[in-house]
């Protein structure tokens, strides 16, 4: 079923895939050109218009356990499919420049399909493609440099404070921020509720599939059974 979604968005994909660079501050400075820091909206741009559609696995199947993301190739397209039912951007963030990352080292196989667990924090995995597509996101987001996030025996306004400082001062989008203090402190529930207080409101499944994905297919090239596959499993 993953591979016939996949499949479904590569059809309907118009832009041609062009790679990614391999190297994760090349990327950070195309995303970076026009200022600011970098975000899922960012993100979301810049993997469709290199031809890799992005899309939310939202009608998930009950008894399976959610991964945070998904790479498939189709003959020679990547396709990443996220499946992490968290709502705030930075989360979603992260998991698909780890997406990207596995696509730009060149970790995907034709016609393969990684798929990533959805993991307690944001850091280093064990097993060498994982660490090296945490890598390439992680710097990707925040940067190749070990970025500075607020001492662990701060809370509340101060801690927010913090948060805002930091990342205006490291071109780090606060969301990120507030995960990455969460990994370096290990103070995760500090770390959630600063995050929650940041994204109010936020619900990136909806907005990867409303916002990006639904517009960006061209629909007439897919069937109306097909079509109606891709509205049902992305929520549309």
């Amino acid at each position: 079923m993953f591979y016939s979604l996949a499949r479904a968005l590569s059809a309907a994909t118009r832009v041609p895939y062009s790679p990614l660079p391999a190297d994760p501050a090349q990327m950070r400075a195309e995303l970076l050109a026009a200022g600011g820091t970098v975000t899922l909206p960012r993100l979301l741009t810049y993997l469709w218009n290199h031809g890799i559609p992005v899309a939310h696995y939202s009608d998930w199947p009950a008894p399976l356990s959610r991964p945070s993301g998904m790479a498939v190739d189709v003959d020679g397209r990547p396709v990443i499919l996220m499946g992490s039912g968290r709502r705030e951007n930075a989360w979603h963030a992260f998991y698909l420049a780890h997406e990207a990352g596995h696509i730009a080292r060149g970790h995907l196989g034709q016609n393969e399909l990684i798929v990533d667990g959805e993991e307690e924090g944001v850091g280093p995995a064990e097993d060498d493609q994982e660490r090296e597509a945490d890598v390439y996101a992680l710097s990707v987001l925040g940067g190749p440099q070990a970025i500075a996030t607020p001492a662990a025996d701060i809370r509340g306004a101060e801690l927010e404070r913090n948060l805002r400082d930091l990342a205006r001062e490291q071109q780090v989008d606060r969301g990120h921020l507030a995960l990455r203090y969460g990994m370096d402190s290990r103070q995760w529930p500090l770390a959630l509720m600063a995050l929650q207080r940041i994204e109010p409101g936020s619900n990136a499944p909806v907005f990867i599939n409303g916002d990006y994905a639904a517009p960006n297919l061209d629909w007439d090239r897919l069937s109306e059974e097909r079509s109606e596959f891709v509205h049902r499993v992305l929520a549309l």
